[in-house]
């Protein structure tokens, strides 16, 4: 009961008066933790468990991309990622549109516009993951010009009619004159 005097200490410098704590360690390691119990009338005793606690290391994710968010489109689609993650040895990319990869730093090229989540799920030696994601944003780029007169006069100046440009992941094009 709380007549009695508790003092945990949790081997890596944090304490307790609590009679049953919960504690939380910050970093890895092998943590031998102790207990004082005082009486209300003062018999103290003690106990020593040695290396009872172990925290195995904890990977954290994290990864960056080129090029630039700003510069992908349909027309340049493809993105190089780079693994920036610490304590990992177990890589697992989801590129946001079903596919995905377990290379280290892969190099993706995305089908189709769109802004797709990718998340990177990493594995440390000891078996814990953490996991980090990014938006990338496939926009739709048109570089095309469709005049709104022609001359046919054989004068070779706009005898055609012709567009210019590049079409590259334009779908159901159609044109009515």
């Amino acid at each position: 009961d709380e007549s009695y005097t508790i003092e945990w200490n949790f081997g890596d410098g944090g304490r307790s008066s609590v009679i049953s704590p919960t504690y939380t360690y910050e970093q890895p390691g092998t943590f031998t933790v102790d207990l004082t119990v005082t009486s209300p009338i003062g018999c103290t005793t003690d106990t020593v468990f040695p290396d009872l606690i172990t925290v195995l290391p904890s990977p954290d994710a994290g990864f960056s991309f080129s090029p630039p968010a700003e510069e992908l489109s349909i027309l340049n689609p493809e993105v190089q990622f780079y693994d920036e993650s610490r304590e990992a040895n177990g890589f697992y990319y989801d590129f946001g549109d079903g596919r995905s990869s377990l290379l280290y730093n892969p190099v993706y090229s995305y089908r189709d516009t769109g802004r797709y989540q990718v998340t990177q799920i990493v594995t440390s030696a000891s078996g814990c993951v953490d996991s980090a994601f990014q938006w990338i944003d496939i926009r739709p780029e048109v570089r095309f010009h469709l005049p709104n007169a022609f001359s046919p006069n054989a004068d070779g100046l706009n005898d055609e009619y012709r567009g210019v440009g590049i079409m590259a992941g334009a779908k159901k094009f159609r044109l009515s004159i």
